[in-house]
């Protein structure tokens, strides 16, 4: 059994978003779109406490979408992938091999507890029959709607009644409408816990105790560490409960063995009382023990952990270390290799925290293969290092509309591959050709491209260096910031569509800017015209030659007429602005032919910006920029 999604209504961030899931699911976005928020619902839903700081059973006013209690929070998940066994448990519920369960919290003075429904797609007039208790209610219903549905056979059993109303909902999902019965599925102390020998929901915070798991509680990772595998092979609950027995026999032998002293102390007692009371007054003291509240508990697992030779409790280990065993334990959770037990469902916030760049990239290989057994990710991430080409269906990326709600956008091989086929007028590519292309072009310094606001895309380092330095060097760098752009080199012209059609597909604000080569070899000249024309077509400036003959700035994109360099320069004289670079030359120990090298183009836009040049087409590409309107 596996999630697939998750519907959220009225809760925090979100006022009505569904949000799709796969084995392995990466949410991404900007600071404080909403990607907790996500996990959160999830906590909420499975009544899962620990790691939060807030009450997940029973939600305050602050937990509402902009504190609007009018209407009700909801979290609907819908399951898939169901064993025969879950089918079976869940039979009233499931249609179409799916179960969807919704949490719904009610607002009220004393807070908003949590309910859970059970949800089915069926006809709405069948509810009594479903409703009725006694086989005698059944059959009348059940006569009263072949009046109504004639293709109904003739009544015979209850039994029978049930799976030919069953049939006729499958064979009629035109009819068909959400209905909800209440049940408590899973997480609640009075409740079914229906779920969980299905679904095991483990949440670990972006800043968590880890002194916490290192003696087993109830809850907490380690215990379910435990449970998952050392407990699955040694069978402590038969042997504690045959312990227990023979120690309670052995116990009660031994009061027996002192009944009398308590004979002694009851006549001297019955005698007083006599004396003193009532003459026909009796007493009787015996030794008491409930058998029920005779315990002897499982024994609890202390761990040690230690590097270079230390070895001590894990609270006195650095952050780092604690982290990564935090994600060893859950690693070793999902890797049991038994299909028979119930799906780890993991969500992970921030799971790059305290790791090195190196350590940060390995997770990422490891939580994407824990996905691959017996378990499902969810992970909310700050770090490109969690995004890639292949596993790019997997990315939901989290962001705000107008109304400050929070959405989530998803990009799909086969959407990707159509729209790309559509723009440069070929057959679309099959996604797996894609696939590739796009795992090499997914480097970590692009898929930066989803965590941003606004994106810029250039063609390379030279262009980012040059716009970036201008920027500072003309004061711009705070508006910048503000509007939360992001400027990002590709590896080349070829790449900027596919990368472009990338942030379309999660709806992030893009502006190019590229050379337009007009100068460039006879041999280019068509790739050049076809890469032109797309990114044209792409931005809607489909009326511009194959070739410009001066810049051109666009809503959408800047292209230059033949190089960067070229452009920006051409209004400077040749021997100041020779004078420009050998003083940038100097700066970078006086090396030569550095004109696309990265540190030399920094001081060479340092030395324009000190000397107070205009740089007015480079102006107007920053003064785009900083509109609003895109």
């Amino acid at each position: 059994m596996r999630i697939e999604s998750v519907g959220i209504k009225n809760f925090r961030a979100f006022k009505d978003c569904t949000i799709h899931f796969d084995d392995y699911t990466c949410l991404v976005g900007a600071n404080g779109v909403g990607k907790s928020t996500v996990l959160a619902a999830l906590n909420v839903f499975f009544g899962y406490q620990d790691g939060n700081a807030t009450d997940v059973r029973n939600l305050v006013d602050e937990d509402f979408f902009q504190k609007d209690t009018s209407e009700p929070i909801e979290i609907k998940v819908t399951f898939g992938d169901l064993s025969d066994e879950a089918r079976e448990d869940f039979k009233h519920y499931v249609r179409g091999n799916k179960l969807i369960v919704t949490a719904r919290a009610e607002f009220s003075e004393s807070g908003a507890g949590i309910r859970q429904y059970g949800s089915r797609m069926g006809i709405g007039k069948f509810r009594p029959f479903f409703e009725a208790q006694s086989a005698k209610d059944k059959k009348a219903v059940y006569e009263d709607l072949q009046g109504s549905f004639t293709e109904l056979p003739k009544w015979s059993s209850a039994a029978a009644g049930q799976e030919a109303l069953n049939s006729f909902e499958q064979s009629h999902p035109d009819l068909c409408e959400e209905l909800e019965s209440e049940s408590q599925f899973y997480g609640f102390s009075k409740g079914a816990n229906l779920l969980e020998k299905h679904i095991q929901w483990v949440y670990v915070p972006a800043v968590k105790d880890a002194a916490t798991e290192e003696l087993e509680s109830k809850n907490t990772a380690f215990s379910k560490l435990l449970d998952r595998a050392v407990r699955s092979k040694v069978d402590f609950g038969d042997q504690i409960e045959d312990l227990r027995n023979s120690t309670l026999a052995q116990y009660q032998k031994l009061i027996e063995a002192e009944n009398g002293a308590l004979s002694e102390l009851s006549s001297s007692l019955q005698e007083r009382l006599q004396d003193w009371g009532n003459p026909r007054a009796t007493v009787s003291i015996a030794w008491y023990q409930d058998p029920a509240k005779f315990k002897i508990e499982e024994p609890a697992a202390r761990l040690k952990t230690g590097e270079q030779g230390f070895e001590g409790s894990l609270a006195r280990i650095g952050h780092g270390l604690q982290r990564s065993y935090l994600i060893s334990l859950l690693q070793e959770l999902a890797t049991l290799g038994d299909k028979n037990i119930s799906t780890l469902v993991l969500g992970i916030e921030e799971p790059e925290l305290y790791q090195h760049p190196p350590q940060a990239k390995h997770l990422a290989h490891v939580l994407q293969q824990l996905s691959d057994g017996n378990a499902q990710v969810l992970a909310a991430t700050h770090s490109p290092y969690f995004v890639s080409g292949r596993g790019f269906e997997n990315v939901r990326a989290i962001r705000r509309n107008a109304a400050d709600q929070a959405y989530s956008c998803a990009a799909v091989y086969q959407q990707l591959a159509d729209r790309e086929a559509e723009i440069v007028g070929k057959a679309p590519q099959p996604p797996k050709g894609l696939r590739a292309r796009l795992e090499t072009t997914l480097q970590p310094a692009l898929s930066e491209m989803l965590f941003t606001d606004k994106l810029v895309l250039v063609e390379g380092i030279e262009d980012q260096v040059i716009l970036t330095t201008w920027i500072y060097a003309t004061g711009l760098e705070k508006e910048f910031r503000r509007r939360g752009v992001s400027i990002v080199p590709v590896n080349g012209k070829s790449d900027l569509l596919r990368c472009c059609l990338l942030a379309e597909a999660m709806e992030i604000p893009t502006f190019l800017m590229f050379d337009g080569d007009s100068n460039c070899k006879e041999g280019a000249r068509e790739d050049h015209k076809a890469l032109n024309n797309a990114l044209f077509k792409w931005a809607g400036e489909d009326g511009l030659s194959d070739f410009p003959d001066t810049d051109f700035v666009g809503s959408k994109m800047a292209v230059w007429h033949n190089d960067i360099q070229g452009s920006i320069f051409s209004d400077v004289a040749d021997a100041e602005l020779e004078s420009a670079k050998t003083e940038a030359r100097a700066l970078c120990g006086g090396v030569a032919k550095l004109n696309k090298n990265s540190l030399f183009l920094y001081e060479l836009m340092c030395v324009a910006g000190d000397r107070g040049w205009t740089l007015g087409k480079l102006n107007a590409v920053t003064s785009r920029l900083c509109d609003d309107s895109w």
